[in-house]
């Protein structure tokens, strides 16, 4: 991936983070403290392999671990919305 690339990707996932944080204090509620948890793990993921990208930890990538944090939060936040709004659909 192109160096000019990565730098976008971590500042728009920076914004995004700041975005959703400001969102959690005004509202306060759960999916923003998700989404705040996902773009400031893509952050870290995009910061490490801007900065360190040759690093390893148990033979994978350093910055790999932030982004599979990323993805199990972001399929928990999937999984939140379907089950509510399978809730409003279900005929009780």
């Amino acid at each position: 991936m192109p160096q000019w690339l990565l730098w976008f990707l971590l500042v728009l996932f920076t914004v995004h983070f700041v975005a959703f944080a400001i969102l959690l204090v005004r509202r306060r509620k759960a999916k923003y403290v998700v989404l705040c948890g996902i773009f400031l793990f893509l952050v870290a993921s995009f910061a490490i392999r801007i900065l360190i990208p040759e690093r390893e930890f148990g033979g994978l990538r350093l910055y790999w671990y932030p982004r599979i944090a990323a993805w199990t939060l972001t399929f928990t936040l999937i999984v939140s919305f379907l089950k509510r709004r399978m809730r409003k659909v279900s005929p009780d």
